[in-house]
């Protein structure tokens, strides 16, 4: 199966982070096979402001952060400009804009306040939220995952519709997802105070923070 350029400790510094750029692109890996994906853009990577060498965003056939080199991009479509791009050259021009519009300041009234769609930033963004610690990241997104819960925080069980996994280096802490007795407003649940859990697509009813916290690890764990 052709896959993105690999995450590794040797890739290049951001140039621009923050991203919300919709882009398709024709793609050719190492072994010279070509995949059409669908990206959002969150980060544009390289050595050199004017040498831009990985876009990195959430791949939607994957379902998870991928990177890609630049110079293995055969086409690029910009779905907010709607322009189609097939030269290498023309290519990097199109990341150095996107990193130079990133770095105009942007003034606004009043400040923004983080919206849930943060949580799909990647999976090592922090978090902008001051109740969680810098350390703590998404560890897994784009879950589609309805549990029954039982926790210390309200009297009766509810339903959580999934939707990411948080943690740290210690693996899993809390679930985010739309919670029904809320009328299905997002909402993140402390693993430590699950008291049950039920995931009918597992076929398994867990009892305990430590049975929660597994449960949690083997969703990440199986992350495609």
């Amino acid at each position: 199966m052709p896959s993105a350029a690999p995450i590794t400790r040797s890739l290049p510094q951001p140039l621009a982070s923050g991203l919300n750029r919709s882009i398709a692109l024709v793609y050719e890996d190492a072994a010279g096979n070509e995949t059409e994906r669908h990206v959002t853009v969150r980060r544009i990577l390289g050595d050199n402001p004017n040498a831009p060498e990985y876009v990195a965003g959430v791949c939607h056939m994957r379902r998870a952060l991928r990177h890609f080199r630049l110079d293995r991009i055969l086409e690029l479509t910009d779905h907010e400009t709607g322009e189609v791009i097939e030269e290498g050259k023309a290519i990097v021009t199109w990341a150095q804009s996107i990193t130079a519009e990133a770095r105009i300041p942007k003034t606004t009234s009043e400040p923004v306040a983080a919206q849930p769609a943060d949580l799909v930033a990647g999976p090592w963004q922090p978090l902008p939220d001051p109740d969680l610690a810098p350390s703590h990241h998404v560890l897994r997104f784009f879950i589609r995952r309805s549990v029954l819960l039982s926790h210390g925080e309200e009297a009766q069980p509810g339903l959580l519709h999934v939707q990411a996994i948080i943690g740290g280096k210690s693996g899993p802490l809390q679930l985010y997802g739309r919670w029904e007795p809320w009328g299905n407003k997002p909402r993140r649940i402390r693993l430590s105070a699950v008291r049950a859990l039920s995931d009918p697509a597992m076929g398994e009813t867990l009892y305990g923070s430590a049975a929660a916290k597994a449960w949690a690890n083997r969703l990440v764990s199986d992350s495609p």
